[in-house]
């Protein structure tokens, strides 16, 4: 929720926000921390939504609770700051048209309750995946756990050699994938994002093969090297969130708006796979099979790119319109107009912009023929009014919109009686012990 709840506010006030005469959301260095914030809110919504519905169906899906925990809350993280840092001061002042500051201060909640977020990445998530998302281990413990005879025996055997076919199989494609490119890996669909299921599939036996060595390899130092076992977590983690972005996207229907939103995630999520494994294999304990790992899992070296500069300027363009990805991301956040939320003042601001934009164009074009001095704000509404630039009906929907623009952009500021601190009347009666 605070990750659509920013998502609505930032891009409502990015969009709202002027400086030098322009849109803040024009500027470069706005746009890459606002495609964050809509990228991050689109994989936490994602993952948020199939993740719960496995609850429906009576899983109890603990490997993937754990990554949403760390995952979502480590991106929520992120959010807060990049909306902080574009609403600057709006987002420091605490008054009562500041909507970032409640979600900014409860980030440390969300980090440390209920399992601190350092546990849950160096223990849990690789630690429980490790076994329980393996298909031969968890089985082959359990056997291990019963009486030895005869039955167990042959049980054991045909676990364990369905785990060394398991291991040669993900040897074998992990090189043949990484040697094509994964061009003859599995996708499901035919379509823009085929390709990404292709990767999925690819980097899935490689993050398999390269965790089956390191449990055969380090086998129970494995719990002690902390920082191994959180970034083969972090593979786990990129692997899970993109199979839910894309799982998401095909249950809307593959809309071709959203797309950028899916691809921003995807390049995201592709990268920080690359990230965690390249540092796995450069901080693996042997080092001969680090090397062997990374020709097998890079064959043509790290190939994976963050989202590009015109991703980012394509999902700021979707998400500061009213576009229907904008509405879908953000539905379910309370966006009533009222006095005692200040969010949905400036989404009903930001909406209201777009019917008014054709007179503040007018204007422009008053002041380019020279009708108009170059004014802006108030005066220019007044000046398009006494040059009859701006009819009366015009000119009262602007006054009425400039009022409602300049309660959403204005910091909040307080009279200096309500912050001074107002001494104790020494002569008044001191308090008594309670006891």
């Amino acid at each position: 929720a605070m990750g659509q709840n920013m998502t609505m506010g930032t891009t409502a006030y990015a969009s709202l926000r002027k400086q030098f005469g322009v849109a803040i959301k024009e500027f470069e260095g706005v746009q890459k921390p606002l495609a964050r914030i809509c990228g991050f809110s689109y994989i936490i919504n994602a993952a948020r939504l199939h993740t719960a519905q496995s609850l429906g169906f009576g899983e109890k899906p603990s490997v993937p609770s754990a990554i949403l925990k760390y995952h979502s809350t480590e991106m929520g993280r992120q959010i807060a700051l990049d909306a902080m840092d574009i609403h600057g001061g709006k987002g420091v002042m605490l008054g009562e048209r500041n909507y970032i500051a409640d979600a900014y201060t409860s980030i440390p909640i969300g980090i440390t309750v209920e399992g601190a977020n350092i546990m849950t990445r160096n223990f849990m998530i690789f630690g429980q995946g490790a076994t329980r998302s393996h298909p031969y281990v968890l089985r082959e413990m359990e056997l291990c756990a019963e009486a030895v005879n005869d039955e167990t025996i042959a049980r054991f055997d045909d676990v364990f050699f369905g785990h060394v076919g398991f291991a040669i199989t993900n040897f074998s494609r992990s090189l043949l994938l990484g040697l094509s490119g994964a061009r003859f890996a599995n996708a499901p669909v035919n379509n823009s994002v085929s390709h990404y299921f292709r990767q999925l599939d690819r980097l899935s036996s490689a993050f398999a093969l390269v965790a089956d060595t390191s449990m055969l390899t380090l086998q129970s130092k494995l719990k002690f090297k902390e920082m191994l076992s959180a970034r083969l977590g972090d593979l786990l983690s990129s692997l899970y969130l993109g199979s839910m972005v894309l799982k998401h996207y095909d249950n809307r229907g593959c809309p071709a708006e959203e797309l950028p939103l899916v691809t921003w995630a995807m390049d995201h999520l592709l990268h920080e796979y690359q990230v965690a494994m390249l540092e796995v294999l450069q901080n693996y304990p042997n080092r001969v099979l680090a090397h062997v790992l990374k020709r097998v899992v890079f064959p043509f070296g790290a190939r994976f790119e963050p989202p590009s500069d015109d991703n980012v300027q394509q999902v700021v363009a979707i998400m500061t319109t009213n576009s229907l990805t904008r509405q879908e991301l953000t539905s379910g956040v309370f966006d009533e107009p009222i006095d005692t939320n200040p969010l949905g003042q400036a989404n009903a601001v930001f909406l209201e912009s777009f019917a008014v934009e054709k007179l503040y164009r007018k204007l422009g074009k008053a002041i380019k023929s020279g009708q108009l001095e170059k004014l802006s704000g108030l005066a220019l509404i007044e000046a398009g009014k006494l040059a009859n630039v701006l009819s009366e009906t015009e000119y009262r929907q602007l006054i009425d919109f400039d009022a409602k623009l300049m309660n959403i952009i204005h910091v909040d500021d307080f009279d200096p009686s309500e912050i001074i601190r107002v001494p104790i009347d020494e002569r008044s009666e001191p308090l008594r012990d309670a006891s």
